[in-house]
């Protein structure tokens, strides 16, 4: 087996007990394996320890998580922002409103919603 295939295999089942004579055969090939399969069995055996660790895993994929749905809605709402930023620039350049409906992808609702026209600003005719 290739380094990375032995990897591969040790995070498959390397927590699982019955593969345990799998994971002495590989340990025998790698001695890097043979500490984290050391190591895994070390945290496994010790609940308290096995718990932070579990919590902490936790903990980060939840960070994680946040950070990648805040990226996410931050850039939703640029790409938002922008297009109300363009309507707004089409409409002071008095650009007719189906163009802007077109080139925006905002519906007349949304435009209008805005408050555009409160702003001084006036349809195009």
């Amino acid at each position: 087996m290739s380094r990375l295939e032995l990897w591969s295999v040790f995070f498959s089942v390397g927590s699982k007990p019955e593969y345990r004579k799998l994971l002495l055969d590989m340990t025998k090939a790698r001695e890097e394996i043979k500490l984290a399969s050391e190591l895994l069995a070390n945290i496994s055996s010790d609940l308290e320890q096995r718990a932070r660790y579990l919590s902490r895993k936790k903990f980060r994929m939840d960070h994680d998580h946040d950070m990648i749905v805040s990226f996410r809605e931050g850039e939703a709402k640029g790409i938002e922002k922008g297009k109300f930023e363009i309507a707004r620039s089409m409409l002071a350049d008095r650009i007719p409103i189906d163009a802007i409906i077109k080139y925006t992808g905002l519906s007349e609702q949304e435009i209008f919603g805005k408050g555009f026209f409160e702003q001084g600003f006036t349809p195009p005719e």
